[in-house]
């Protein structure tokens, strides 16, 4: 399609995509929703879509559910559970005010996903007041009263000035179809745009962004969660699921692990029934399992006496010293924990890893569609992430990024040759929703203490 603005309607569309997937849940309101473009998306993941904007608005003959300001919203205190606001903030005289009152709203332990331009030219004019940087969106949000503010930058320089560049040729079509430029400047725009969106894995310039991504939680209690031991799996789920595994079953799993991991000792996160612990012991590594539940425990012990799998809910501090951990590892756990466990879960890790320690998280992605049907994946809370929203969690625990090993989801078959195409197409576009898996390897910065910017 030769679209102006392709390129960072594409990326938006994209980062929208994975947050809405990993954070939002229940009742949604859509501050500003225009012609509602994030419904369907939306309904994918929570269970009422609430679309606001201003009273008498409609675009494209679609007309919001609400009808007001964002600094007046019609609901009750505590009434939604996550608040999406997308390209609104620059146009409100007061986003302070306005981000105070989806405060408001939001249920405790909400969510909330907003974006604002950094580069951008001007538009709805008069009405476009602000650009903002990093730090102000930090500013605005925890003055507001959000906690756990992650901030993303979508782009680099050779994506928001190249789309840059494509809205100042457009505009040199004037004149109708008799203008020469009126036909050319489209396949032109065409290929810059597509050529900027091959080339911005390689932009490492996020000071250029065009837009940021904004994740932040209202304080307070989870309203759908519960209490830490709300995503144990029960004895029936690990018989299910593990009945019949053997511990050889993670050989080639933990000689990956050895790879990216240190010498030392080592923690395995959400053991289970101890399996990949007594493989890695098997394999001459000093490492503790820690688990919720008590038949996991039970069930490790009697299997292999010398596995040392302890009794832990992940949602309390770990039980280690300082940076006394040469390695952890968290398979397939993450996504059965509650968005501020996983996080809390995190920062420990970070924690007790000593320096230049390694975190090696796998998990399945949001996109991952067989995964997503696993009875347990539907009953326990899950919090499914992708591999960009992985980074940005691991990243604002203090972490640095090192690798992200993640497999295709096998959209052109299981042969093969199409796992080749689909692999190479997961390298080539580094796209969310091609991924099976939300995969990374995090190491600790072996500096002083600070949080880290998403590669």
């Amino acid at each position: 399609m030769l679209e102006r603005n392709w390129l960072v309607d594409t990326i938006t569309t994209q980062a929208l995509e994975a947050a809405i997937g990993a954070r939002a849940r229940g009742r949604l309101l859509d501050i500003g929703c225009g012609g509602k473009p994030y419904e369907k998306l939306a309904l994918e993941h929570v269970s009422e879509y609430v679309g606001l904007d201003q009273p008498g608005s409609s675009r494209d003959g679609v007309k919001p559910d609400l009808e007001s300001t964002a600094y007046d919203i019609p609901a009750p205190d505590g009434s939604f559970d996550t608040v999406l606001c997308t390209a609104v903030l620059e146009h409100l005289e007061e986003p302070k005010a306005a981000l105070k009152e989806a405060l408001r709203v939001l249920a405790p332990g909400g969510n909330a996903i907003y974006t604002a331009p950094l580069y951008w030219q001007l538009h709805e004019v008069p009405r476009d007041f602000y650009r903002f940087t990093e730090f102000g969106l930090r500013h605005l949000f925890t003055g507001a009263g959000f906690e756990d503010v992650l901030i993303e930058p979508l782009s680099g320089f050779l994506v928001t000035f190249g789309q840059e560049l494509v809205c100042y040729l457009w505009g040199l079509r004037k004149g109708g179809m008799i203008n020469p430029l009126w036909w050319l400047i489209p396949p032109v725009g065409w290929l810059i745009q597509r050529a900027c969106y091959a080339l911005r894995s390689f932009d490492r310039s996020p000071g250029y962004t065009f837009m940021y991504l904004v994740t932040a939680r209202k304080p307070g209690a989870e309203g759908e969660a519960g209490d830490g031991e709300a995503n144990l799996h029960s004895e029936r789920d690990f018989e299910r699921d593990y009945g019949d595994r053997q511990p050889e079953f993670y050989d080639a799993f933990v000689e990956r692990c050895k790879y990216h991991g240190r010498e030392g000792k080592w923690l395995d996160l959400g053991a289970g029934m101890g399996l990949f612990t007594e493989c890695a012991r098997r394999h001459g590594i000093d490492i503790t399992g820690l688990e919720g539940s008590t038949y996991g425990v039970q069930t490790a012990g009697e299997r292999y006496p010398l596995s040392d799998v302890r009794q832990q809910l992940l949602d309390q501090p770990l039980p280690f010293a300082d940076s006394s951990i040469s390695t952890i590892v968290c398979n397939q756990v993450v996504e059965y924990l509650v968005p501020q466990v996983a996080r809390a879960m995190f920062e420990e890790c970070e924690r007790v890893l000593e320096p230049g320690g390694v975190l090696i998280v796998y998990s399945p992605s949001v996109y991952n569609a067989e995964q997503l049907a696993k009875p347990t994946h539907i009953n326990m809370y899950p919090n499914m992430y992708s591999p960009s929203s992985l980074k940005r969690e691991l990243c604002a625990a203090g972490f640095k990024i090192s690798r992200s090993p993640n497999a295709p989801i096998p959209f052109l078959g299981r042969s093969k040759a199409a796992k080749y195409i689909d692999t190479a197409l997961l390298k080539l576009t580094r796209l969310d929703r091609l991924s099976a898996t939300a995969n990374c390897i995090a190491v600790k910065p072996s500096g002083a203490p600070g949080k880290e910017t998403m590669p």
